[in-house]
């Protein structure tokens, strides 16, 4: 699943299979929720961009809640779409509604916590995180680099670094970003090193701009966050 193996070329099947599905059924409200995960990423990741993906992602999503309003899950894609064009308000609202829609969903809620964690509210996303692994034991890889990010927030760079080795998200950016930061803080200039040039095998055109850049896209509400890992 793309959720979690998260690279460009799971993301352009992922995009295919949900376009073809809602050809197929243009009702089917699930298949519209997640296409706005999947536009969303074009526009932070850069992955198979096309143009206006978070217009696209929105409509996607505003689509899944009005067919199917009951259904947790297409609220909090929706709240993803809005975290990510920087409306705090609305992610809250939405993602809200989808707690008390379902709270039980262990993978639902850990994704919450974890952009309500971006938002600067880390004690209380870190507490939906840690709900969320006892409601899902075989949780996705990703839920370590959000612990790392706690970590990293704090300065614990040997903590940050010890769990993003769990994480081993190699194919995406983002975590390379964070890892060759980490590095870079605990004075291991050779791993950093090394860790730069497999970003750049993964994206040969990527400078420090351009990493900024995915940077303040994927942590809208942290620019001291992107301010520090650019700095190391």
């Amino acid at each position: 699943a793309y959720d979690k193996y998260i690279s460009a070329e799971n993301h352009l099947l992922a995009r295919d299979s949900l376009e073809r599905a809602i050809e197929i059924d243009p009702q089917f409200d699930e298949a519209w929720a997640h296409l706005s995960w999947i536009y969303t990423d074009e526009y932070v990741h850069g992955f198979n961009l096309l143009p206006e993906p978070m217009e696209r992602a929105l409509a996607a999503a505003q689509k899944g809640v009005r067919l199917a309003p009951g259904n947790y899950h297409n609220h909090w894609l929706l709240s993803r779409v809005h975290y990510f064009m920087s409306d705090k308000g609305l992610f809250l609202a939405e993602s809200q509604k989808a707690l008390d829609l379902n709270s039980s969903d262990g993978t639902t809620l850990g994704l919450i916590g974890m952009y309500t964690a971006y938002t600067g509210d880390w004690e209380r996303g870190m507490d939906m995180m840690s709900k969320a692994k006892l409601l899902n034991p075989n949780f996705p890889a990703y839920y370590h680099l959000i612990t790392a990010n706690a970590h990293y927030v704090e300065g614990e760079y040997d903590k940050a670094l010890e769990d993003l080795l769990k994480a081993d998200l190699s194919s995406f950016p983002l975590y390379l970003y964070l890892l060759a930061a980490c590095y870079s803080a605990l004075g291991r200039s050779r791993d950093a090193a090394a860790n730069i040039e497999d970003l750049r095998q993964l994206l040969p055109d990527a400078t420090l701009a351009t990493a900024r850049k995915t940077l303040e896209r994927f942590y809208p509400f942290l620019p001291e966050l992107v301010d520090h890992i650019c700095e190391e």
